[in-house]
């Protein structure tokens, strides 16, 4: 999944959380990872945060053979294997309700993950990788804050309205999803120029390459800050249509954050079609750090 090379899933995690200290909306956690023959190569813990929010604590061990050269007598060569245990951290944030609409922020700080204030969000579902570590045991310490930063979407009660829409997305095959000119004018630079200019003729947007999918999923971000899991390539296209650059920097990150060997190659494809250039350089930077490697890249269009 990380581009490691080689991969036998043969050691085994023990994951162990203890809680140190806790307040209102801070906990602060001592991890400690061990080999664990009754466990299975990946493990996991949830911790709760606070009432709201739960931290998910992934470890993944792999090992990998590494073939060297060892000169002997007469100049002469003979490869050697040597196995190198590999450890990942993974972190996801999750909100406890299904019904909770507000974006929260957790605050991380860990000494030996080499977090200082690192912040992540819970508006995805998206395991973020923390650490890699050679050893199979690891522990450590970390303290977690987490405080509400956004309320829910101030639009969200519009979402179902069908009798003040006064906007019109027209995609593919002359579909159809409706929009309040305001709340879309609200996040984009583009129509708000548009609704001032008055060039919208009776509230039409031309969509014509979307599905209606797609629009649906866009109508679901304008009012309710959520994304899909699918599309977001078509979705990231009609950020960067509309100049909604929140929008276009969400369906990033969530691309980056779900990047394998086997989808690397197409997205990088799209970046350089449509010149997205912050996704093009973020994929070569996430390559040039090894989280996935070329060699792995090939053998996945080698096998299509």
């Amino acid at each position: 999944m990380f581009g490691v090379n080689n991969l036998q899933y043969k050691m085994n995690p023990s994951l162990t959380v203890t809680e140190e200290s806790r307040q209102e909306n801070h906990v602060e956690l001592k991890v400690n990872i061990v080999e664990n023959a009754n466990q299975l190569f990946c493990t996991d813990n949830i911790s709760s945060i606070n009432s709201a929010v739960s931290i998910h604590i992934r470890v993944l061990y792999t090992k990998r053979n590494n073939t060297t050269a060892q000169t002997v007598s007469f100049g002469s060569t003979i490869p050697q294997q040597s196995c190198v245990t590999q450890m990942y951290v993974l972190f996801k944030f999750s909100k406890k309700s299904v019904t909770d609409h507000s974006v929260y922020s957790i605050i991380c700080t860990s000494v030996e993950l080499k977090l200082a204030d690192k912040e992540f969000f819970t508006d995805n579902d998206t395991f973020y990788l923390v650490n890699e570590v050679n050893s199979t045991t690891f522990t450590f310490n970390i303290a977690l804050t987490a405080k509400v930063v956004n309320k829910g979407n101030p639009f969200k009660a519009l979402y179902d309205d069908n009798e003040l829409v006064d906007f019109k997305l027209v995609g593919e095959n002359g579909s159809i999803v409706k929009v309040h000119g305001a709340v879309l004018a609200a996040q984009s630079p583009t129509v708000m120029k548009m609704v001032k200019d008055k060039t919208i003729t009776a509230g039409l947007l031309e969509c014509n390459d979307m599905q209606e999918e797609i629009l649906q999923h866009f109508k679901e971000y304008l009012y309710l800050s959520v994304l899909p899991k699918d599309n977001l390539n078509q979705l990231l296209l009609l950020a960067m249509k509309f100049e909604m650059k929140d929008l276009e920097q969400k369906c990033i990150e969530n691309i980056m954050n779900n990047l394998t060997p086997s989808n690397t190659y197409s997205w990088i494809e799209f970046a350089q079609k449509n010149n997205i250039f912050n996704l093009f350089f973020g994929i070569l930077d996430y390559i040039q750090a090894g989280k996935i490697k070329v060699s792995d890249i090939k053998k996945s269009l080698k096998a299509m």
